[in-house]
């Protein structure tokens, strides 16, 4: 009584929480925003995000989205934060064609309606498993975007495409015919760029530039952690423990010297990656050499080489 209902795919329901969420749609990239906490993450490639997303959700407030993945295992057991996916409904003259062309993730449309969390499938959500930065700005308001900490991981550029590549390799259907790292580059050089484009805004005069308040680095997670733990007075030890012991997308990559950058990134890989993520290598401290990935920031002379998180 006195509290008027809305309908889960209302137009109205959609403006109250995303004023442009009739602007641009096309997404394709992840997300957390948490209103509460004024926290927007923004997901790039291979730099251990889902395990990030799940390590987090917990500790978001009730009203947070979070495009977690409900397919998303770690070490061979389902991820115990799938949970906490909040998403927001497509409104229903967006949701009936997607749900026509999408006929068997539709059959859990009326689960879904009833346990009140939005769709367990991107194809019905506002939200996807991965937005822009552009898009979620688009999406949530300028307001709303300039009073939230935008937050992005950032991981050295050549460990990140070899891991990438060897997750697209062991994802083929014929892994052992999968072109070399090189032709891969030359084939998809926009793989190259797409973490950069990920994180970054296009301003009033045509430019492009990365628009990020907090930077954690995967080669020192645990700092990144606890300064996000303290900005936002969440529980660092607990989001630390939950990080440090989920593994998501993992085991792609050959732990030996095999998997190396040293092994994999040729000279003329380097190059062309060299060129492509000069911006890159300079706005987040990565020196441009496959023999140290560790941020020049994070290094001393007298401390023993970082052992990196795992090789994913």
């Amino acid at each position: 009584p006195g509290r008027s209902r809305v309908h889960p795919f209302s137009e109205r329901r959609n403006s109250a929480r995303y004023p442009n969420h009739d602007a641009q749609m096309n997404y394709f990239w992840g997300m957390i925003h948490d209103p509460v906490l004024g926290l927007i993450f923004i997901k790039t490639l291979k730099v251990s995000g889902s395990s990030f997303e799940a390590a987090i959700a917990p500790l978001l407030s009730a009203s947070a989205i979070v495009t977690i993945n409900e397919n998303w295992t770690s070490r061979g057991k389902r991820v115990d934060a799938i949970g906490r996916r909040r998403t927001t409904w497509l409104p229903l003259r967006r949701l009936i064609p997607q749900a026509l062309r999408h006929r068997r993730e539709a059959l859990h449309i009326p689960a879904d309606v009833l346990r009140r969390r939005g769709p367990r499938h991107e194809a019905f959500s506002v939200e996807k498993d991965h937005m822009s930065a552009q898009q979620i700005r688009d999406l949530v308001g300028i307001d709303e975007w300039n009073r939230c900490t935008k937050i992005e991981i950032a991981r050295n550029p050549y460990e990140r495409l070899v891991s990438y590549y060897f997750m697209k390799k062991m994802q083929s259907t014929r892994p052992d015919d999968f072109v070399s790292f090189k032709d891969w580059l030359t084939i998809n050089p926009e793989i190259v760029l797409k973490n950069e484009r990920l994180v970054s805004i296009v301003d009033e005069t045509g430019h492009s530039h990365p628009e990020i308040d907090l930077v954690l680095y995967y080669e020192d997670m645990d700092d990144g952690l606890r300064t996000l733990a303290r900005r936002f007075d969440l529980d660092e030890d607990v989001l630390i423990a939950r990080y440090r012991s989920t593994k998501i997308h993992d085991g792609y990559r050959p732990r030996d010297h095999t998997g190396s950058v040293a092994h994999v990134v040729d000279a003329d890989s380097k190059h062309l990656i060299d060129t492509l993520k000069a911006m890159r290598f300079d706005r987040l401290g990565y020196e441009r050499s496959i023999a140290d990935v560790i941020p020049l920031h994070l290094r001393t002379d007298q401390s023993p080489r970082r052992e990196l998180r795992d090789a994913v």
